[in-house]
């Protein structure tokens, strides 16, 4: 019962935590488990989602700091438990910065909204101040979930959702290190500002190059200039076009084309024709090995593109397969009809 007794409601609340900790670590793990479904059925790009509990001699400051004082000066009887909202705590980690409130306006769609603190928008409204940013939401369960079977014993838990980039999440370490251990100079506080303006130009600009990306994955779409050199765009566009059913290793592509292009200059057009020419070849090679192996692994378009471009040129393509593999390429060649790269009459 609800009193105006810090030591009681102390007591009662250290009993409330310590009978039913299983039970919110229980709970915290179903929000997360919600939300990673949720942001994945949306298609976000998610870094991380983390959860915690927070300790009880925290929840304890933190009402004594924030609530104690008002509540007891208007003699509004209370229970601790009440007014620690984040008590649960989880934090969603985005790449870019304009995914934020995106992520944001999906959550309030799906839980209870309680309290919303935009500490993005809070510093932009100030001239020359820099320092964390990000989206802090206080929600809870909302109907229909709330009702379901698995998620009734929860419908009562509020949890705190702090959403921001790598770079916030980077800088809120960095910044709670630095100011809130002690008191530190104005100088230092100077210097810490700029460096907090600095993370904030490095989160616009990893947006600036992703927003700069994407045009160019646009633009490898529609005004693909053919005669060109192969980039990890157009390289990216050519095997969807010519080997639709085969992975493609997408993190390796920069990697891959400077590779390719270490042997020469290559166009989209003469690599597509190279590709149109020599695929159903490599391929029967693939088949035919294993079989012999007598188990099929799975391949990606990586695997099959040296095979290729040594098929199609022999010599400018030279050492692009290790010894034994452009030996036992050439031998299937021979023994199964058709020309041997780089010898007399082929191809």
């Amino acid at each position: 019962m609800a009193s105006l007794d810090f030591r009681t409601e102390r007591l009662n609340f250290i009993k409330f935590y310590e009978g039913n900790i299983q039970h919110i670590e229980n709970a915290k793990n179903t929000f997360l488990s919600i939300i990673s479904s949720i942001l994945a059925d949306e298609g976000f790009e998610v870094h991380s989602i983390v959860g915690r509990v927070k300790d009880k001699n925290e929840c304890l400051k933190k009402f004594a700091a924030k609530y104690q004082k008002v509540l007891e000066d208007e003699q509004t009887p209370y229970e601790i438990s009440k007014y620690i909202n984040d008590l649960i705590g989880l934090r969603i980690v985005m790449l870019y910065e304009s995914d934020i409130n995106k992520v944001g306006d999906i959550l309030q769609k799906e839980f209870t909204l309680l309290e919303k603190t935009d500490k993005s928008k809070l510093l932009e409204e100030e001239d020359n101040v820099f320092g964390y940013k990000g989206l802090h939401l206080d929600m809870k369960m909302a109907e229909p979930r709330a009702s379901m079977r698995e998620y009734q014993a929860y419908a009562d838990f509020p949890f705190e959702i702090q959403v921001r980039t790598i770079i916030q999440d980077a800088w809120s370490v960095l910044d709670h290190k630095i100011k809130y251990k002690k008191a530190i100079p104005k100088y230092l506080e100077r210097r810490i500002n700029s460096l907090a303006a600095l993370f904030e130009i490095a989160d616009r600009e990893f947006l600036d190059i992703q927003l700069s990306s994407k045009n160019e994955e646009n633009n490898a779409k529609s005004s693909l200039n053919t005669h060109e050199n192969i980039n990890s765009f157009t390289f990216y566009r050519l095997l969807e076009e010519t080997l639709p059913d085969l992975p493609i290793p997408e993190n390796r592509l920069g990697e891959y084309v400077d590779y390719i292009l270490s042997y020469g200059d290559l166009s989209y057009d003469e690599f597509k024709e190279y590709i149109v020419e020599n695929i159903a070849l490599v391929q029967e090679f693939f088949s035919g090995l294993w079989e012999r192996i007598g188990e099929n692994y799975e391949t990606d378009a990586f695997l099959y593109i040296p095979y290729i471009l040594y098929r199609a040129d022999p010599h400018k393509y030279k050492g692009i397969l290790p010894g034994f593999s452009e030996k036992g390429f050439n031998d299937w060649c021979l023994k199964s009809g058709y020309d041997v790269p780089g010898k007399a009459g082929a191809e």
